[in-house]
């Protein structure tokens, strides 16, 4: 067979019957869609989470001291070991804007000499002057706010101050307000002293001069660090060190979004070969008295092979042109909704769609058809000329086997037209089959995503449990337990408080050295107003002394388990600590918290009697009556010269958990209902095809006296039945599924597993969506069915 008349049978196959060209073209963009748009977006996320973030030059480490000046800073920067260092204050304040109070990370930066974890201008005016504010632009995740608002700044004292908001800055290197439920912000040395502040620094950055991505270099670094600014007479409160410096501490979210985009991707574009080797199935077997003609004429199996193989080239060409211009615009759109200032906050690089990616996607869309064709026109091509043209054609199916015939009898009390929609729904099996793999996989895909929606929301519901109070206050400095008790109990509505110590301490490594810093939060012994989600091990026992309860964030840098000793260094001497339990924490994060009883902890801080934070629980739990009393207990405690570090209500708290979670929840549905498209394009393939071989029997029907509304029922029923049996499949795949994804994401985002829980709304929603898919596949088949004059479809082979 020559090129000419094989293109021209190309052509014809596609001109001709184009409801099969537009389904063979949409079921191999599905896969090409979701394969580009996941791998593209993924690509710009990656490269904006590290190409940009280098450009800020992170830090490796820094420290929290007591006041320094300029001239440590120099001094450190002469050191061997240090590519770099700078200088900043930070002070803990509040913040009101457009009417609401926040906490408030207030930093004074030397514009002039900007060297570390760089600012980058987004909106407005950089850099500040003197008395005005920029804001981190994460903010957007507490609060909608524009340049040009005047800000309200409360110091510790009560002192408030009124400063413009002349810019939003983009800082890579602050904990995001999405985590933090705090606003970041940046003003001048100047500001502070005019807050009645003190303009001396009291935090040092600094960069490791030579393998500053090794973190024990980078530990033995902060160590000289340390010993330099103590031999100069500067108290180390306490050190951080990135888990993994140099790497952008939000690239745990960009591996949860990639396993999740991912996985489905993969399964989108498995569910497209199914659909591809199902279609092709069909055109040939509705093609065999023509392969049989060819045949006789001199056209050699090799010959048709080629044929059909370059009708599944034309059809994934096609399916290019029409998949690559959306998945490039979708992967932009969705790379811009995880990057946005209210989530996790990148700065994307210009849209670009890689070489490699148009590669990909070009591959998947010729190369993988073609192999999932490859079967079928093998089987269709061996046929031989006599077979072919002895062949019954669009008709032929599977026989019916006895067990079906018995359960023909049983459903004939159900009425004639039932019973032809069930025995065309068992007329082609193998199709069937995969019909029903097509819409089980989609359907389990579907549920299972939903279940990791339902199994993250449990445990963000589990974590909640840490917030059992409704208020908790955070001073200043240490104050008397019993007074600062006695002060918040006047305020109507609340009815019990419980003041909590709290300690600073630095993980001391096996070799002794320094390691990160710790904050031992010391609730009281039999505390009723925390819980936190344990993972391991127990929660505190009012006689444990020197038991602690560390966060599950820990483990990700100490491999540490139930019984190990951790040694902590408070005021200058090592203390041993069981590690008792391990509660749950999100991400990654360099500030470490564990949790020890009071009685123990105060003595080791020497704040016997004293306290740094103070939960209430109030009469009512709703979010408007817990900010009610915060302000109330606020101003009772001011008036009485207590100085406040910040305010929040256990709602505010709830909510940023909650928000850590939603970027991925919000990738899950995009992609469960990509799954409902696969599930959908399959089957309106098969009922298109069911139709187009049933013709002559439905010319039969129409000449024996079948109605338009008896044909339109038994087409319509065959597709809700097939929609039925998958569904209650789909059910039991899912289980495996939901638990497999939970799991992932959960070792990803929380570094365990994700309580899991089998969501019943999903499988219900499964159901209402694949009754409606057919319905809406079955519709137009039927349609098209009853349009058939009886000449025509008598006619049809």
């Amino acid at each position: 067979m020559t090129g000419k008349p094989r293109w021209i049978l190309i052509l014809r196959n596609l001109w001709n019957n184009k409801p099969r060209t537009i389904l063979v073209v949409l079921s191999i963009a599905v896969g090409v869609f979701a394969v580009g748009m996941v791998v593209n977006a993924y690509l710009l996320l990656v490269e904006g989470a590290t190409v940009n973030y280098q450009k800020t030059q992170p830090f490796s480490a820094f420290l929290v001291t007591s006041p320094f000046d300029d001239e440590i800073v120099v001094s450190v920067r002469k050191m061997p070991a240090i590519r770099e260092a700078a200088a900043r204050r930070q002070q803990r304040m509040r913040i009101q804007l457009g009417g609401e109070w926040f906490s408030l990370q207030l930093n004074a930066i030397p514009f002039d000499d900007q060297r570390i974890a760089l600012l980058e201008s987004t909106r407005g005016m950089f850099p500040p002057q003197n008395r005005q504010l920029v804001l981190g632009e994460t903010v957007a995740a507490l609060k909608h706010v524009t340049p040009g608002e005047m800000a309200v700044i409360e110091t510790p004292d009560g002192d408030r101050f009124e400063l413009p908001v002349i810019g939003l800055v983009r800082d890579s290197n602050s904990n995001p307000s999405i985590n933090s439920n705090m606003v970041n912000a940046y003003t001048t040395l100047d500001t502070f002293e005019w807050l009645g502040e003190t303009s001396l620094y009291n935090n040092l950055l600094f960069i490791a001069a030579e393998d500053a991505a090794n973190l024990e270099h980078v530990q033995q670094v902060t160590g000289e660090v340390r010993n330099r600014l103590e031999g100069q007479g500067v108290t180390v409160l306490s050190s951080f060190i990135l888990p993994h410096p140099g790497e952008n501490p939000i690239n745990f979210v960009l591996d949860a979004i990639r396993i999740v985009l991912g996985t489905l991707a993969l399964a989108a574009l498995f569910l497209s070969t199914f659909l591809v080797y199902n279609t092709i199935s069909a055109l040939l077997l509705s093609q065999i008295r023509e392969i049989g003609i060819m045949k006789s004429i001199g056209a050699t199996q090799r010959d048709l092979v080629r044929l059909y193989l370059a009708l599944v080239f034309a059809f994934g060409l096609l399916a290019f042109l029409v998949a690559a211009p959306p998945a490039a615009l979708a992967a932009d759109a969705f790379a811009r909704f995880v990057s946005s200032p209210r989530r996790i906050d990148i700065k994307l690089p210009p849209f670009h769609i890689p070489a490699g990616v148009i590669l990909l996607e070009v591959c998947v869309s010729l190369l993988t058809p073609m192999l999932a064709a490859l079967p079928a026109v093998l089987k269709g091509t061996r046929i031989s000329v006599r077979e072919a043209i002895a062949s019954r054609g669009l008709g032929e199916g599977d026989d019916s086997s006895q067990p079906l015939n018995r359960l023909n009898t049983r459903l004939l009390r159900l009425g004639a037209p039932f019973l032809l929609s069930f025995n065309s729904l068992f007329t082609h099996r193998k199709r069937l089959a995969l019909t029903l793999t097509t819409l089980i996989l989609g359907g389990a895909m579907f549920i299972g995503v939903t279940s990791v929606r339902a199994s993250a929301m449990q445990t963000v519901a589990d974590m909640e449990e840490e917030y059992r109070f409704d208020v908790e206050i955070v001073f200043d400095r240490p104050y008397r337990v019993e007074e600062v008790s006695r002060i918040a109990m006047l305020v109507p509505g609340v009815v019990a408080s419980e003041g909590w110590g709290q300690t600073s301490g630095v993980i001391l490594q096996p070799d002794g050295s320094d390691g990160n810093s710790m904050t031992i939060i010391a609730p009281p012994a039999g505390s009723v107003l925390t819980r936190p989600k344990i993972i391991n091990g127990r929660w505190l026992l009012p006689e444990d002394q020197n038991g602690i309860v560390v966060g599950s964030n820990l483990l990700r840098e100490y491999p540490l388990k139930i019984g190990d000793i951790l040694r902590i260094k408070i005021k200058e001497r090592a203390y041993e600590w069981h590690v008792i339990g391990v509660y749950q924490l999100t991400g990654v994060s360099v500030f470490y918290t564990a949790y020890a009883n009071y009685p123990y902890v105060a003595p080791l801080a020497r704040e016997v009697g004293q306290t740094h934070r103070l939960r209430l629980l109030t009469s009512q739990h709703d979010p408007h009556f817990q900010q009610q009393i915060a302000g109330l207990v606020e101003n009772q405690l001011r008036e009485h010269g207590i100085r406040i570090s910040s305010i929040d209500t256990s709602a505010s708290l709830r909510g940023v958990t909650r928000n850590q979670f939603n970027i991925i929840v919000s990738v899950l549905m995009i992609m469960a209902l990509l799954m409902v498209l696969v599930g959908g394009l399959g089957l309106a393939g098969t009922m298109g095809m069911n139709v187009m071989e049933r013709s002559r029997e439905i010319g039969v029907m129409r000449a024996i006296g079948a109605s338009d509304r008896v044909i339109m029922f038994i087409v319509i029923v065959e597709g809700l039945l097939t929609a039925l049996v998958s569904w209650v499949l789909a059910l039991v795949a899912a289980l495996p599924v939901g638990k497999i994804l939970s799991w992932r994401v959960g070792k990803t985002i929380i570094n365990n597993s994700l309580n899991f829980v089998y969501s019943l709304p999903g499988a219900a929603a499964w159901l209402a969506l694949v009754l409606l898919i057919a319905f809406a596949a079955s519709y137009m088949p039927a349609r098209n069915a009853v349009r058939i004059s009886v000449r025509e479809a008598l006619a049809y082979e």
